[in-house]
């Protein structure tokens, strides 16, 4: 099934539920994507999505940021073919945006990508085994960012959404401390409790690696009608959110 949604087109498959999201609340992730595109106005801003799924956010952001260049990252074979399939729906958009059926980690070669078992979740697979993914991994190509960057395969990013499971801190510390020292470099990134809980990792990690190299953090508000940002504060680590962290 075919549909528009905000001037976008996606193949859906309602049954999956980013997919029932993008269809019936006309609004999935709606503050990330209203962010996500403020953030990308003006010329020459590229934007990295990690963990891009089907394109739900990077497509709708490209739209809103005529301008930006997108760079998507999707290993899981599936849920790729899904993606190129989204882009090839919008050829004007596509233009601007390449997509890459690879993770990003710590290192660079091949890894295992243990894909979702939940019929109705195509989200949740990732680098690791989980109760939610299947027992046997598929072997997927893996880079790291600064390598992807000095090889010049990929343009650096201004604004990088992360969404990969628990696995955050493998992504950033692929960045390296170059990536991560840009200027005005900008990271979103989901904070969710029970993956952290599975790997045994503790709330702070991500947050006190990113400090100690001069970000300020805040949470994105998914309460208000657009978007609006306040400041991270320790209680916030104790549930799920999406934190923004700024140079």
């Amino acid at each position: 099934m075919v549909e528009s949604v905000d001037g976008v087109k996606f193949a859906l498959q309602t049954r999956d539920l980013i997919d029932f999201s993008v269809l019936y609340t006309k609004g999935h992730q709606s503050q990330l994507i209203s962010y996500l595109s403020s953030r990308l106005q003006g010329p020459n801003r590229v934007f990295w999505d990690v963990g891009a799924n089907v394109g739900a956010i990077s497509l709708p952001v490209a739209a809103r940021a005529p301008k930006a260049r997108v760079f998507c990252f999707e290993p899981s074979p599936g849920v790729y073919g899904r993606l190129k399939e989204n882009l090839s729906l919008n050829p004007t958009l596509s233009e601007r945006i390449a997509a890459r059926d690879w993770a990003l980690s710590d290192l660079d070669g091949e890894t295992c990508f243990f894909v979702s078992n939940e019929e109705f979740n195509s989200g949740v697979g990732g680098l690791g085994t989980a109760p939610n993914r299947e027992k046997h991994g598929t072997t997927v190509r893996v880079f790291r960012a600064d390598s992807l960057v000095e090889r010049a395969d990929i343009e650096p990013p201004d604004v990088v959404k992360i969404d990969v499971e628990g696995f955050e801190m493998e992504v950033l510390r692929g960045f390296g401390e170059a990536l991560l020292g840009r200027e005005g470099i900008e990271l979103v990134f989901e904070h969710q409790m029970y993956r952290l809980l599975e790997r045994q990792r503790g709330p702070e990690e991500v947050t006190n690696y990113l400090r100690m190299r001069g970000f300020k953090l805040f949470v994105l508000d998914q309460t208000s009608v657009t978007f609006s940002l306040r400041t991270l504060v320790p209680d916030d680590l104790g549930r799920d959110c999406d934190i923004v962290a700024r140079r």
